[in-house]
């Protein structure tokens, strides 16, 4: 199985309905709320760096 890529790590992101409360608002979308969307960013970027050659070997392993 390949690693997502960002926008496929992004995209499973909005398809799940989260029951994530801040200051007693609900958050329906991580991706753009301003609570969430940096650690999600955060995130992204690590997919980012497993689909980059230089970085690849640090991000996947083989199962024996």
């Amino acid at each position: 199985m390949a690693l997502k890529t960002r926008a496929e790590y992004l995209a499973s992101l909005k398809k799940l309905r989260p029951n994530i409360h801040k200051f007693g608002e609900r958050i329906e979308d991580v991706t753009a709320h301003p609570a969430t969307r940096r650690v999600v960013e955060s995130h992204a970027r690590a997919y980012d760096a497993a689909q980059e050659p230089a970085f690849s070997g640090l991000f996947t392993t083989t199962s024996l």
